[in-house]
């Protein structure tokens, strides 16, 4: 407090020219703000008394048109006259605009009054034409009592003192704003004089605190400096814990590194093992019927191993997606597919399961289509994971494959489509609204212990996402009790006739047409060359084998072949090493190899391999075919 009162008397003493020179600004600004309160008082009450003036003569105006209304009523009903109903009619207007603009002007606090003789006058004008009428039908004296009534000059005389209390009321406020007025002067006048002096100490006040803030800033912006120099120290010794911790997190990013290419490694290995066995069972299903004969359920029971087989190709190379978060990246393969026969095939591959559990596996087509464009792989594995999982979560009732065909888009264009609706239904547990909300969730299964003993929780989930990449949406409807209904609708092409011909065709090879050609297969296992052999060999290819990539260049000295068909991953020496050196041998540089691998290598890699095409195993015959055809020149014989 002291040191404050220092500032403020060293302040005044060193700076008195500046100190008359504040207060003469702060007299004159103080006159500035009385003079406008003044002129601000002054435009309110000029407003006000403007005003009164106006409803004085607006209100003078009302009672003469009231007046000469009133003489023009009763001079008619007196003689009968009905001339004097047209200036009756000729003020009647004037009076109505009046009483409307008086509503308007009139202040709030006193539109009680104006809204009342607003009211009377209405009255009067309502009997003056009830008179009016009486006249009319000669009965002048029943309209003469009428405007002579007691009711009459009651509503006259409220019209009047309606009119007479605004007016006064008015009077009243302009002579309470008069006396405000001269007290509002009275109240600026003297808190000038109260309030000079108290804002000048204040202005003192404010500019010593100012220069006290100042010192207090020099100081604030030393410590600021010496901590600054402290904080530099602190940021040395930070630097270089970061630079050790950065090292360590190095460390850390290299063995997670390495234990991601084991993760890659192990993936590409199961994925191998797993596709090896299934080459031989998909390529036998293929071959035995063909060479044996085959009784029609035994034709039929090859055919489900041969799906089966395919489904469960299908849910490796799912699942391996997904653990490798590959999900984005599925792409849709469509192919004319025969759907009576497709659903009948799906049927047959989940009935052993209903069956077990004594259910009823219906199904219910209408207007489906015969044959359709669509990925049959990936929608046979839609259906058969919702089949599946109706038929786990239902003991008792029945489950039915509802396909309905629902209309033809576009019938005028070449390539015609059709919206085909599915439906999964059963009279299972059925699905509580919580559990319907993460049942499509990867990993996520309903239903308690009992379903969850089995199944990886996948199958919903990626059930979704193919039916999102078909252009459709998955939906649930279920009840607790009652059962569930799992359905999506989506759009298939209709193949042409000639596409359908052509396909029928390529599944009955016999033989090729010219001179016969030589196959060099090459692979490690046993079953796989000998799928091989008995895929060729029935159509007249001459076949040839190896173990491993040395033999394969030791044969291709001895008999040069047509065409190498040429697995990757073999002991002494493998399909890469053995590949590129083939390229480079004199004379066989343009032998075609085609890489049959079951190892998850993309496609479009294939062209670093030093090959010229690429198939997967299990072996899609079909495929097979075409790039025989392709790169060996080839023309077909059909049966």
């Amino acid at each position: 407090m002291n040191i404050r009162s220092n500032l403020i008397f060293k302040f005044i003493k060193s700076n008195f020219l500046q100190f008359i020179t504040v207060a003469i600004v702060l007299s004159l600004m103080l006159i500035g703000s009385v003079g406008w309160s003044v002129w601000d008082m002054y435009k309110d009450f000029t407003k006000v008394v403007q005003s009164e003036f106006e409803i004085e003569d607006l209100t003078g105006e009302i009672i003469y048109f009231d007046e000469a209304l009133t003489m023009s009523a009763r001079m008619a009903a007196a003689t009968g006259n009905l001339d004097w109903e047209e200036r009756y009619l000729k003020f009647k207007p004037k009076l109505e605009d009046h009483l409307e603009r008086l509503l308007v002007i009139a202040p709030k606090s006193y539109q009680i009054y104006a809204i009342e003789a607003n009211a009377a006058n209405k009255k009067l004008l309502e009997i003056d034409q009830k008179s009016f009428d009486l006249i009319r039908q000669n009965e002048q004296q029943e309209a003469f009592d009428l405007l002579f009534s007691q009711e009459y000059m009651f509503e006259k005389s409220l019209a009047a003192k309606s009119l007479n209390e605004t007016v006064g009321a008015l009077e009243t406020r302009i002579k309470y704003k008069i006396d405000s007025y001269h007290k509002s002067l009275f109240y600026a006048a003297f808190s000038s004089l109260i309030n000079f002096p108290i804002l000048l100490v204040v202005w003192v006040t404010i500019y010593s605190l100012i220069n006290w803030y100042i010192s207090q800033q020099k100081q604030a912006r030393q410590a600021v400096q010496n901590a600054n120099a402290t904080l530099k120290q602190v940021n040395n010794l930070l630097e270089q814990k970061v630079e050790q911790r950065t090292a360590q997190l190095q460390d850390a990013v290299k063995e997670a590194r390495a234990a991601n290419q084991a993760k890659d490694r192990f993936l590409a290995n199961i994925s191998h093992e797993l596709r090896t066995p299934l080459n031989s069972i998909i390529g036998y299903t293929k071959i035995i019927p063909r060479e044996l004969a085959l009784k029609p359920h035994q034709t039929e029971e090859f055919n489900i191993v041969e799906t089966s087989a395919m489904h469960l190709l299908t849910l490796i190379n799912d699942l391996l997606d997904f653990s490798k978060n590959k999900a984005n990246k599925t792409e849709l393969h469509p192919s004319n597919v025969n759907l009576p026969i497709f659903l009948k095939e799906v049927i047959g591959i989940v009935k052993h399961e209903a069956q077990e559990k004594n259910l009823a596996l219906n199904t219910q087509f209408k207007n489906v289509p015969d044959r359709i464009r669509a990925d049959d792989k990936r929608l046979r594995q839609i259906l058969i994971n919702l089949l599946n999982n109706a038929i786990k979560y239902t003991d008792r009732g029945k489950v039915i494959l509802r396909v309905t065909g629902i209309n033809n888009i576009d019938p005028n264009k070449a390539l015609q489509k059709q919206r085909i609706r599915f439906e999964v239904i059963d009279t299972g547990v059925g699905i509580s609204e919580a559990e319907q909300a993460k049942i499509f969730q990867p990993f996520e299964q309903v239903g308690g212990l009992r379903a969850n003993s089995f199944g990886t929780g996948l199958g919903l989930a990626i059930s979704s996402q193919l039916v999102e990449l078909m252009g459709g949406n998955l939906q649930l409807k279920s009840q607790i009790g009652k059962g569930s209904t799992f359905w999506f609708e989506a759009v298939f092409p209709l193949p042409t006739l000639s596409s359908i011909s052509v396909a029928s065709d390529r599944s009955v090879i016999t033989s090729y047409q010219g001179e016969k050609r030589k196959i060099l297969v090459v692979d490690d296992k046993k079953e796989n060359r000998s799928l091989l052999v008995d895929l060729l060999e029935p159509i007249g290819f001459e076949v040839s084998l190896a173990e491993n990539g040395q033999e394969m260049l030791d044969e291709v000295k001895k008999d040069r072949p047509d065409l190498v068909l040429l697995d990757l991953f073999m002991p002494v020496k493998t399909g890469f090493f053995s590949a590129r050196e083939l390229r480079h041998t004199p004379g066989c540089e343009d032998i075609p190899i085609v890489i049959v691998s079951a190892s998850s290598i993309p496609e479009e890699t294939s062209q670093y391999l030093e090959c010229d095409g690429y198939l997967n195993k299990p072996i899609d015959e079909q495929q097979l075919f075409t790039l025989l055809k392709q790169f060996l020149n080839l023309e077909w014989v059909y049966h």
